[in-house]
């Protein structure tokens, strides 16, 4: 018998293979489907997070992937990636993150904050 010959089964028997065939087609296609959706919800709840911590540039990437923008996705990819070819560059952009950090440091950690402190008189008395 071959695998997709139906033809000794009964009509009854057909029918419900058929059903029971397509039932976990559309079980599988909504799994996938809610996992993509579940992926796309973390997504846009890191962009917001990214975008709290001023790191714009990140919250783009994420907001790009949760509304589907794969090119504009690429795009801000390769702008991301000849932005931060520089040390400039790269400070600036993580400059509202640093002073993000240190705030927390300075209202949270007293020894983060005394180590932020040291690094700067360290810097003041060098001038």
């Amino acid at each position: 018998m071959d695998l997709l010959d139906f033809s000794g089964m009964s009509l009854g028997m057909q029918c419900m293979i058929l059903a029971g065939g397509t039932l976990m087609a559309v079980f599988v296609g909504l799994k996938l489907y809610n996992r993509r959706e579940a992926r796309r919800e973390h997504a846009f709840d890191l962009a917001i997070l990214m975008s709290q911590w001023e790191l714009d540039w990140l919250a783009d990437l994420y907001k790009m992937y949760t509304i589907g923008d794969y090119s504009g996705l690429v795009g801000k990819i390769k702008q991301v990636v000849q932005a931060v070819r520089s040390d400039e560059a790269m400070a600036r952009i993580l400059l509202g993150c640093a002073k993000k950090v240190v705030k927390w440091a300075v209202d949270n950690d007293p020894v983060q904050a005394d180590a932020f402190r040291a690094l700067l008189d360290q810097k003041t008395a060098k001038k």
